[in-house]
Formats: C-alpha cells, structure tokens, sequence
C-alpha cells in the first residue's frame, strides 16, 4: 500500500528550519487531532480463532475470523508470550541497509537462515531515496532514520512501534531532535535536519528549500548526492543510537564547486551543510572532536520512556495509546490518506502482561479489509493496550518459516523493513572422534560410499560390527532402512557397546507377540529381544510390520529408547527444535536427541519427519549416539 507510491508514503517534508514559524501552530494542532476514544465494549468485536497451530516453543498463530460492523473479516494473529527467552523480536532492514526494497519472500528466505521462523511487514519508507523507512528506525539500538517526511510538509508525526531493553512496548506519534555540538570552538545546539535522508531539490514534489545540515552514517548504503556550493565534513562512524551523545572525530572538510556523490562507507559518516545551512559549519577543521545528541520524544509530549529504544519501525496509525484507541481524526493527522478506507492491515501491539501480537487482516473475496479504526478496535478486543499499523493493503504480508501465512495482493511487492521472530537455530551435529578416534577406523571395502557425507561414519560402523553391508563391497548409503533391518542394526550395536562397556545388555528372550515376523525370518531374534526391552513396538498388538521402512521421526524414537535402556534412565527433555515436526508423536525424541547432538536437520528449522531414513544417515546417527555414550564413559571403541 504505502510503500510504493509518493503520496501514500509521504515523501517529503518541509525542513525544520522552515517549521519554526509555525511550531505553535503546528502544535495546537495536532494537540485537537489527537483525540482518543474509550475502548468499545467487548460484544462490538468478535474474534475468534478458528485454529491454533505451534509455530516453534510458545511462538503460537492462529487463524482469526472476526466479527465487526455487521461483517466477518478474516486474518492471522502472531502470538509471543512475555516469558519467551528463547524467542527475539527484531526487526531487519531490507538490504541491511537504510536504502533499498525487497520482497518479504527473499527477506524471509535470508533471515531463515539466521534463525527467523515467522514475520510481518515493516512500515512506511520513502520514494527517494528508495527505500529508506519513513520515520524513526532503530535495530539492535542504532539508529538508522529519525523523523518522518509528509507530503504535506506539515509539522506533524507519524506513529511509531518500538522496544524497551527490557522487551516492552511503546507506541506513539513521535519527534526526534539531533543536535550538532563542536566543544573546542565553542558552539553547540546546532540542529541537524535529517538524517541518512536524500537532499532537497527543485525536483521534489514540495517547495525548494533553502538550505539543511543533513548527516549520513554507513547504514545510508549508497552515494548521496552533494550540491554545490555546499560544505562537507568526512566524520569517525557516528553509532547513533535513539538517545544520548556520541562523539567522532573530523577526518576531512572538502567545499565541492559542483555536484559530485560520495560513497558513506562503513566506519564513515558525512555532515552535509548546503544552502542557508553552510556557515552552520563555520570553524570545522580536520582533527577537531564533534557530538551528536539525539532526543526522541512523544510529538505532544516528554521524552520519558523512549530513551534506549532497542527496535523501533515507523508505523502508517497509531491504533491504541495506554488502552485508548485513537480517533479516525488523529489517524488522519499523520498523512495517512487511506484510514478510512478497508484495505489488508497489518498490525503489532503488546497486552499489559506483555505479550507481543502481530496481526495481519486479508483483502480477498471473503474478506474484505478493515480501515485503521476497526484494525485498532479488534486489536483492542484482543487485549492489547498499544499498538501501531504497519505498512497495508498490498504490503500486508505474514510468513511462517519463510512461507506466507496470509495471501497478499501482491506477494512480489518490495519492502524496506520487516519484523521477524528469532530462535535459535537447531544445534549443529556433534562430531564422532571419541567413538571413532582418527587414525583408528580402518577403510573398508565399500564401493558405493566415496561419494557421500557419510563415508567416514559408514567405515566406523563397519569397524563396531554393526554393518557388513549388503555385500562385501556394497553398502548401498541411499537406500531405506526396513523395521526389521534396524532391529538387526540396534541389537548388533547394543550387544557390542554392552561387551565393551558398563551399560544395560539386551535380554535374550526370543518370544514375540508379532504375527507377521515367521520364526525363519533372519531378524526375528533381534525383533524379539528389543521388543523384550520394550525398545521396538509393533504397529498393532500383534503385528510389527517388518518390510516397512523406518522414517526419521520413528528412527529418532527407536534410538532414545535405546540410549534409555543402555543407561537404565530417561534422557533429559530438549527444547522445541524444528517447526515441521509439530504434529509428530516421536517430537519429543526428536528434541531429546537434537540437544544431545545426535540428530540434526535438513536445514534451517526442517527435520523432514516423515522422510525414510536412509542407510547412511543411519549410520551417522547411530555413531553420533556411540560418540555420546563413549563421551559419557558408557562403552569404548573397539580395541
């Protein structure tokens, strides 16, 4: 919705200079326009969640079917609980830098891979430069934009949703005041109009301006352009975060004759005075130590409460103030040109427990948008006392480990920022030199092995006695496990750790309640004996269904139970690993043995559950288990 278009993201701004003759004005304004309304009764909004589903641990998204005004809308609701340490809300700029779009399916796919399970849309940005968020934007405490721009060139703010350090939310229609100060000639209060904006030309669709001390950190990404006539001081990388002092020191003052762009690189920053603003950096000479002061404060009020922001994305409404849902005038107060129209809506808000909700509400044939008063009315029916609108309409966007949850408009539509929910990332397999010492496993004979991951952990297999393979010189790696052969495989592996170590042997029962296993099938002993250690089960009480082949999530079962019965107690419980394993009944197998190492996925948050193991994946698994248990002083290698 707002992120493509001029007008709707409100691209340009008169500078600060030029307001000062109507901040009183401009003041009392907004002042009228902020009107708040009482949260309506809950019987005026019904939401119900019409399903549940675990996204990873307590990250929870349900599916909304909402009730208001007369008509049923649909949407998808992010649910974190306050008392999530595993789980870290952050949000990402698109390229990583203040300039630049991309679509939430690439960004969601790039920070998969840094540990990002679900996700929504960021805020507003500007037409030009493209892509710079429109308005305050603080990720991991630095400060990458301050101010919004209007079309209008009023003196008015937009919203603002942003983080605490200690995980609570704020939300406000906010402004940020930079000030410049130079200790050793003596000055100090300079303003600084923008930062990491693009500078003001005849070409802007607002008036000219005359002049602005603009400040550019390495996050801008890109050249900026730099008038003539204009003076500009090459700085120590400035680490502005949303509040307080910083300092750097001036590296080169150059006074270009004609236009020319400059790169802002990392470890730079760049003070641009043009126009009225050039004697603003009279005196400035190389080597000379400056300070930036930032202030962030409510638009209408102190700047209590923002200082140390850890996050922060420039919002399209503020939907819910301290419990009280704004008016649809306020709304309209920040530029927002289509708050009264029914669009997709995203939204993010906190409940005073501190629960954190996203919220998305679709734009479809069944569905048919909401404006911001009804997004903020459902938001309020669902508990929550603050809250901010992202970017809607086409932007509205939801994705769950990199898939979208809702269905956009328009699902290639660039974004400068998003939210996204971190976790961390399954552990990484633990390595196998206790149970297979380097320089002791000799080569075997297989042929069919060189080419896979798992050679070195089919060779140790062979060396335990575990596996002679399908012939001499064939292991087959690809190839499935049936029940019956990882019967063989475990009690094979069990029978040699127990010689070798102090660990619970298998009883040599060969009585089995299983049907369908004749008694001249060559497992049938070992079907026995770990169906005696209550090790294996059958699919019913009287069939074990021995050709089907073993799937990971089963494999990930067979192999805690056998640790358990090796060590004669459970193995502690794992924490919530994978996302695609939700509905398994073998999860909490799959999370014992993550933790421990012996398990590993497939990438970012899968396990594949349901795949066949394959043999050589089973050999890794079952000497990563040998590894634990050696590590442990269970068993030892062979001699």
């Amino acid at each position: 919705m707002g992120g493509s278009l001029a007008g709707q993201c409100g691209v340009l701004q008169t500078t600060r200079g030029r307001w000062s003759q109507r901040l009183v004005v401009g003041f009392t304004a907004l002042a009228l326009l902020a009107v708040f309304t009482p949260v309506p009764a809950a019987e005026a909004v019904t939401v119900t969640a019409t399903s549940s589903d675990r996204v990873l641990g307590d990250l929870t998204v349900d599916r909304l079917a909402v009730r208001i005004n007369g008509r049923t809308v649909r949407g998808d609701r992010l649910i974190i609980p306050a008392d999530a340490p595993d789980l870290e809300l952050r949000p990402r700029l698109a390229q990583g830098t203040a300039v630049g779009l991309d679509t939430m399916t690439s960004m969601s796919r790039i920070e998969r891979s840094r540990g990002a399970v679900a996700g929504i849309n960021g805020g507003y940005w500007l037409y030009r430069p493209t892509g710079v968020p429109n308005g305050l934007y603080v990720e991991r405490g630095r400060m990458v934009s301050a101010d919004s721009s209007l079309r209008s060139g009023l003196p008015a703010a937009r919203a603002v949703a942003g983080f605490r350090e200690d995980g609570s939310f704020i939300a406000d229609r906010i402004r940020v005041h930079q000030h410049l100060d130079i200790p050793s000639i003596g000055l100090d209060g300079i303003e600084i109009d923008e930062l990491n904006r693009q500078v003001r030309t005849s070409g802007d669709r607002t008036h000219d301006t005359d002049g602005e001390l603009l400040l550019f950190d390495s996050r801008y990404g890109t050249s900026f352009q730099v008038p003539a006539r204009s003076v500009l001081l090459m700085v120590d990388d400035l680490d502005l975060s949303s509040s307080g002092r910083v300092t750097g020191v001036v590296r080169e003052r150059r006074s270009p004759t004609t236009d020319i762009r400059r790169e802002a690189t990392e470890g730079t920053s760049a003070l641009l005075a043009y126009g009225d603003a050039v004697p603003k950096l009279a005196g400035i000479e190389p080597g000379m130590e400056i300070g930036v002061t930032t202030t962030v404060a409510p638009f209408n009020g102190v700047a209590a409460g923002w200082d140390n922001l850890r996050s922060a994305v420039p919002g399209a409404g503020l939907l819910i103030h301290e419990g009280r849902i704004s008016s649809g005038t306020a709304m309209s107060s920040e530029g927002i040109n289509h708050a009264s129209d029914r669009r997709a809506r995203t939204a993010i808000g906190q409940k005073p427990d501190g629960t954190t909700v996203m919220l998305t509400i679709d734009e479809t044939r069944s569905s048919s948008g909401v404006t911001l008063f009804e997004l903020a009315q459902i938001m309020a029916a669902t508990g929550i006392t603050n809250a901010v609108a992202m970017d809607g309409g086409g932007s509205t966007s939801m994705t769950i480990n990199g898939q979208f949850r809702n269905t956009p408009s328009h699902a290639a539509r660039g974004h400068s920022s998003a939210w996204f929910v971190y976790a961390p990332r399954p552990p990484a397999a633990r390595g196998v030199e206790a149970a297979c010492p380097p320089g002791s496993v000799p080569s075997n004979s297989f042929e069919d092995t060189t080419a896979t991951v798992h050679a070195a952990t089919i060779d140790c297999l062979a060396w335990w006695e575990v596996t002679g393979g399908v012939t001499p010189t064939r292991y087959a790696p690809a190839q499935g496990v049936t029940r019956e052969q990882m019967a063989s495989f475990l009690v094979r592996w069990i029978d040699g750790a127990a010689a070798r170590g102090d660990v619970q042997p298998l009883p040599s029962s060969t009585s089995h309640p299983f049907t369908d296993v004749d008694a001249d099938n060559v497992h049938m002993s070992a079907i026995a004996r770990l169906s005696a250690a209550e090790i294996i089960r059958g699919r019913t009480a009287t069939t074990y269904d021995p050709a089907a082949v073993v799937t990971r999530a089963e494999t990930a079962t067979l192999l805690r139970r056998t640790l358990e019965h090796l060590q004669g107690s459970p193995l502690p419980p794992g924490r919530d690993t994978f996302t695609d394993d939700n509905t398994s009944v073998h999860e909490p197998s799959i999370n014992q043995l993550s933790q421990l190492q012996i398990v590993g996925g497939t990438g970012g948050f899968s396990y594949v559950p349901n795949d066949p193991v394959s043999r050589g994946a089973m050999a890794s698994m079952l000497m990563r288990a040998s590894d634990w248990l050696v590590s442990e002083g269970r068993t030892t290698p062979p001699s």
